[in-house]
């Protein structure tokens, strides 16, 4: 798959929750649901990055490659966007922590 197809193929954000109980469930469906719509406000460049390195599985070396860019850049690309992403869904959410990575 290419970057354009990885660019337009975002249903990675929109995986069903793992099974892990009927109260967790429905809280990871609605987390879901937010950083899919957090997801589709990211410009393509972020989109792009998040696609290769999750959906893609790319190595942070072969995402330099693909994007000739350093790896330096691109590790604190890849963290400025999950924070980003963080942030966002933290605010939406009011008050509730989210704890643990996104990634």
């Amino acid at each position: 798959m290419g970057l354009i197809e990885a660019q337009e193929d975002m249903s990675l954000y929109e995986n069903e929750a793992p099974d892990s109980g009927p109260e967790r469930e429905i809280g990871d469906q609605e987390l879901y649901g937010l950083l899919n719509e957090e997801v589709s406000c990211l410009t393509i460049e972020e989109k792009s990055l998040l696609s290769l390195y999750h959906y893609l599985e790319l190595g942070v070396a072969d995402i330099g490659q693909v994007m000739s860019r350093p790896v330096g850049t691109i590790k604190s690309d890849l963290s400025r966007v999950r924070k980003k992403l963080r942030d966002r869904v933290v605010r939406r959410l009011g008050t509730q922590v989210i704890s643990g990575e996104m990634g």
